[in-house]
């Protein structure tokens, strides 16, 4: 194989469960003014964590179709056949209807759909959670205080205004908390599509035989009222 890395993503069917989130119906609320917290226009300058560019390879899922290497247009527009090589999980939830997900040797990519348009629902905060093997810090429960059954290292989270606005940031766990990192650049929102990038070299050193774990979590009100996948977690396993 020489010094490439290859990236196989697909369900991890043997982990423990954790506690399910509550799933309840939200409806839409009078238009409001959010305004971001300054801490999530913090940013900061992190090395790179993959020095060798990974190639994602299909392998057998008990659920989905694992991706294969592509890299998506962020701009909220599913396109024809933009995501047919990503990772899909159908949902029946109060708020999302289907999660993409996939990869390239840069970032980590996300498309979640929405039973509506995203304006309908008000402010609602979608969390993609990471468990990587190197960071020194992890927590178990969510931004909003969720027992996520899994020691989770880092967080991309998209805060959708009602009325049309939006913003992220990436946090890392430290000192039992999520300590904002950086801006999220790659966000794109239209209509019930949201898509977005969390880039690889946030999960700190990744090497050849290790795995990723993910869980997308939707909070309202502060609140965790969706978890995707339910009762396990997406896994990512680098080898040679």
């Amino acid at each position: 194989m020489g010094n490439k890395l290859f990236l196989f993503i697909f369900f991890l069917t043997s982990c423990a469960s954790p506690t399910p989130l509550l799933d309840v119906e939200l409806t839409a609320t009078a238009q409001s003014q959010v305004t971001p917290s300054p801490l999530l226009r913090q940013t900061s300058t992190l090395a790179p964590s993959i020095a060798l560019p990974p190639t994602i390879t299909p392998t057998a899922s008990r659920a989905i179709t694992p991706s294969r290497f592509f890299t998506p247009t962020i701009d909220g527009v599913a396109a024809p056949d933009e995501w047919s090589r990503a990772s899909l999980i159908k949902v029946d939830g109060a708020i999302i209807t289907a999660l993409y997900y996939g990869a390239d040797a840069q970032n980590i990519y996300a498309r979640v759909d929405a039973k509506a348009d995203w304006k309908t629902f008000g402010d609602v905060a979608i969390g993609l959670y990471v468990s990587s093997p190197r960071l020194k810090e992890s927590l178990t429960r969510s931004h909003f205080g969720s027992d996520l059954g899994l020691n989770v290292t880092t967080l991309s989270e998209v805060l959708l205004i009602q009325g049309g606005g939006y913003f992220g940031a990436n946090y890392k766990a430290e000192r039992g908390e999520w300590k904002p990192t950086e801006t999220l650049q790659e966000i794109g929102v239209k209509g019930n599509v949201l898509e977005f990038a969390l880039p690889v070299m946030n999960l700190g050193e990744v090497i050849a035989g290790d795995e990723l774990k993910l869980i997308l979590v939707i909070s309202k009100d502060e609140r965790d009222v969706q978890r995707v996948p339910l009762s396990e977690a997406g896994k990512l396993l680098i080898t040679k």
